[in-house]
């Protein structure tokens, strides 16, 4: 009986532990003067296929900025094998301020001979590459943000 107090007190000192450092978390993030980031989530596709590999980048309609004026950096993700991608802004995954977003996608083609060590051809067409060509955007609200499929082709 003795040993089954003693686990169940170093459980309770744990949890108390573990909810010390989420608040300790939570609070440097409103100190930081961060704006709070929204999960997002989407898939991107090329001719309707899983597009692996590619570089989503989320560019603000209007300049993101926290309370004390700092700027915040420029959301981004990669696509997984099956095309889907998670956004990050300020740590993986956590995704990004609400406010619209023009989308700018780029990937290498892998199966392409190179002209240097690190250097790949684009596969997609440059009009992807450009905010105000690429035609894709997005709108992130406050909460779970499941983002409609990025559908690519030539």
């Amino acid at each position: 009986m003795g040993l089954l107090r003693v686990e169940f007190a170093h459980r309770r000192r744990r949890l108390w532990a573990c909810a010390l450092c989420l608040t300790a978390v939570a609070c440097g993030q409103e100190e930081s003067g961060r704006p709070p980031v929204h999960p997002a989530r989407g898939v991107v596709t090329w001719n309707g296929e899983p597009l692996a590999g590619a570089i989503l980048v989320f560019h603000p309609m209007t300049p993101l900025s926290g309370p004390d004026e700092e700027p915040v950096p420029v959301p981004g993700a990669n696509s997984h094998d099956d095309g889907t991608f998670t956004v990050s802004t300020y740590l993986p995954g956590d995704g990004l301020p609400e406010g619209d977003y023009r989308v700018t996608v780029s990937c290498e083609d892998r199966s392409a001979d190179r002209a240097k060590d690190d250097d790949y051809p684009e596969m997609l067409p440059a009009r992807y590459q450009n905010p105000a060509t690429s035609g894709l955007a997005v709108s992130i609200v406050a909460g779970e943000n499941e983002l409609t499929a990025f559908d690519l082709a030539p």
